[in-house]
């Protein structure tokens, strides 16, 4: 798995390797391309915590756009309408795309071989121009609803304690793992769920509503 140290020469091999491995080791279009989003964001050496939000829109920003084609679920935040027919596999590359080049502009060379890798193994017609079309729409929107998340507001978590109480000795930091920490205990609470309105639907069985 791709970390905050992942040398450059490396991700681009993981990248290669995800979209020319051949049709055989493509199980599903949304995991093949949350595996690529992974690897961009850990190259692109962002603030402690950042890989994790950007794979976290990605994603969010590619559901809208495969459930504005499936109609499978109700939409998480952004109601959109796909034209018959479109393609899921553009839709989800010009989702990632779209996110990634907003949130790991350092990485654009990358993100534009992932992705004409990708289309260009999708038959030209209306159902790839629909695909990549529904695609962009939901990074749009979901990159709008994402803008003021105060996820790079000033870190003022400090662990609470009290006379005997132990207190981790490691602040949020440069690394992830330091602010997933802060995340667990609550440090992040000005910063509203991500593709959850209400607390409740992240329990087990629940669904968005």
């Amino acid at each position: 798995m791709p970390t905050c140290t992942t040398p450059r020469w490396m991700t681009g091999l993981l990248i290669a390797m995800a979209w020319l491995a051949g049709p055989l080791a493509h199980a599903d279009v949304v995991t093949d391309w949350s595996t690529t989003a992974g690897a961009i964001a850990a190259a692109g050496h962002l603030p402690a915590g950042g890989a994790y939000r950007v794979v976290a829109v990605v994603q969010t920003a590619v559901y809208e756009a495969v459930n504005a084609i499936t109609q499978r679920y109700p939409s998480a935040r952004v109601p959109l309408q796909a034209a018959p027919g479109a393609a899921v596999e553009a839709a989800v590359a010009a989702a990632t795309r779209a996110t990634l080049s907003a949130l790991v502009p350092g990485q654009q060379a990358t993100i534009d071989q992932a992705y004409q890798a990708a289309v260009a193994l999708l038959p030209e017609g209306p159902a790839k121009t629909a695909g990549v079309a529904v695609g962009e729409q939901a990074a749009t929107a979901i990159l709008a609803w994402c803008a003021a998340d105060g996820f790079d507001r000033p870190d003022s978590y400090r662990p609470p304690t009290s006379p005997g109480g132990y207190v981790p000795t490691v602040l949020p930091g440069p690394c992830p793992m330091a602010w997933a920490h802060a995340l667990a205990a609550g440090a992040c609470g000005a910063v509203p769920p991500g593709a959850t309105a209400e607390p409740h639907q992240r329990r087990v069985g629940a669904r968005l509503q």
